[in-house]
């Protein structure tokens, strides 16, 4: 299952983040163009109660790095990417049973992405990060539980 799309090279050009469903796998593939310049296994047998909601450059440095949420637990978890290679694995942050990543995005105009968490009551906050630790958190005004962020 495709769970990302992001430049994890570095080169300019969109790679493509996998998970097998069924193992627990992490594959990716840095594409050059529509050409696969390289597939790799980055993680093998992540457990299936850690789900990948997110792909963006969390540390600035042009590279793509992935956002996780524990299903069980609630923490948010962050690898930040060097191509195939995890450089940090962290937690960054606990959202709780009721509030889920959707997506990253630089919501400061620091050149690195944040993080746009959505409670099940439809309220969507802002983690704003620097690497592996959140700056700080806003809520946004609650658009209502039948309005969902399009951030793939």
């Amino acid at each position: 299952m495709i769970n990302g799309v992001g430049d994890f090279d570095g080169d300019g050009k969109s790679d493509i983040l996998w998970r097998n469903t069924t193992t627990g796998d992490v594959g990716l593939w840095e594409l050059n163009g529509a050409s696969i310049a390289l597939a790799t296994n980055i993680a093998n047998g992540v457990a299936s109660n850690w789900v990948i909601n997110g792909v963006g450059d969390v540390n600035g440095d042009g590279k793509s790095d992935i956002i996780w949420r524990n299903t069980t637990t609630g923490d948010v978890g962050l690898w930040e990417m060097n191509g195939p290679s995890i450089l940090l694995p962290a937690t960054v942050g606990n959202a709780g049973p009721n509030s889920v990543p959707v997506g990253t995005g630089d919501y400061n105009g620091d050149h690195k992405s944040d993080i746009l968490l959505q409670n099940t009551d439809g309220t969507p906050t802002v983690w704003t990060t620097d690497g592996t630790t959140v700056t700080s958190t806003t809520t946004l005004t609650n658009p209502g539980q039948t309005w969902h962020p399009i951030t793939r």
